[in-house]
Protein backbone atom coordinates (compact mmCIF):
# COMPACT_ATOMS: atom_id res chain seq x y z
CA UNK A 1 0.00 0.00 0.00
CA UNK A 2 1.17 3.49 -0.76
CA UNK A 3 0.95 6.78 1.07
CA UNK A 4 -2.14 7.96 -0.82
CA UNK A 5 -5.86 7.18 -0.64
CA UNK A 6 -5.92 3.38 -0.91
CA UNK A 7 -9.41 1.90 -1.07
CA UNK A 8 -11.31 -1.37 -1.41
CA UNK A 9 -14.60 -1.10 -3.28
CA UNK A 10 -15.87 -4.68 -3.69
CA UNK A 11 -15.59 -8.10 -2.07
CA UNK A 12 -16.79 -11.55 -3.08
CA UNK A 13 -16.74 -14.83 -1.17
CA UNK A 14 -16.31 -18.17 -2.93
CA UNK A 15 -15.72 -21.38 -1.01
CA UNK A 16 -13.01 -20.77 1.57
CA UNK A 17 -11.70 -17.66 -0.21
CA UNK A 18 -12.50 -13.96 -0.05
CA UNK A 19 -11.63 -11.75 -3.04
CA UNK A 20 -11.16 -8.02 -2.37
CA UNK A 21 -10.98 -5.51 -5.24
CA UNK A 22 -9.79 -1.94 -5.04
CA UNK A 23 -6.85 0.32 -5.78
CA UNK A 24 -3.69 1.57 -4.14
CA UNK A 25 -1.26 4.38 -4.79
CA UNK A 26 1.99 2.40 -4.76
CA UNK A 27 4.92 3.65 -6.83
CA UNK A 28 3.45 7.15 -7.20
CA UNK A 29 0.40 6.20 -9.29
CA UNK A 30 -2.91 4.46 -8.81
CA UNK A 31 -2.92 0.71 -9.41
CA UNK A 32 -5.84 -1.69 -9.66
CA UNK A 33 -5.55 -4.38 -6.97
CA UNK A 34 -7.18 -7.76 -6.32
CA UNK A 35 -6.36 -9.71 -3.18
CA UNK A 36 -7.32 -13.29 -2.41
CA UNK A 37 -7.64 -14.07 1.30
CA UNK A 38 -8.60 -17.03 3.44
CA UNK A 39 -12.10 -16.51 4.86
CA UNK A 40 -11.29 -18.18 8.19
CA UNK A 41 -8.03 -16.37 8.97
CA UNK A 42 -7.99 -13.27 6.74
CA UNK A 43 -4.47 -14.22 5.65
CA UNK A 44 -3.20 -13.77 2.10
CA UNK A 45 -3.55 -16.83 -0.14
CA UNK A 46 -0.93 -17.86 -2.66
CA UNK A 47 -2.74 -17.88 -6.05
CA UNK A 48 -0.11 -20.24 -7.46
CA UNK A 49 -0.66 -23.04 -4.97
CA UNK A 50 -2.06 -26.32 -6.30
CA UNK A 51 -5.33 -26.01 -4.34
CA UNK A 52 -6.16 -22.62 -5.97
CA UNK A 53 -5.70 -23.57 -9.61
CA UNK A 54 -8.75 -24.29 -11.76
Amino acid sequence: MGPGPDSAFAACASGSRLYIVGFDSAAGGFEFRVEMRDKATGGHCNPRSASDQA
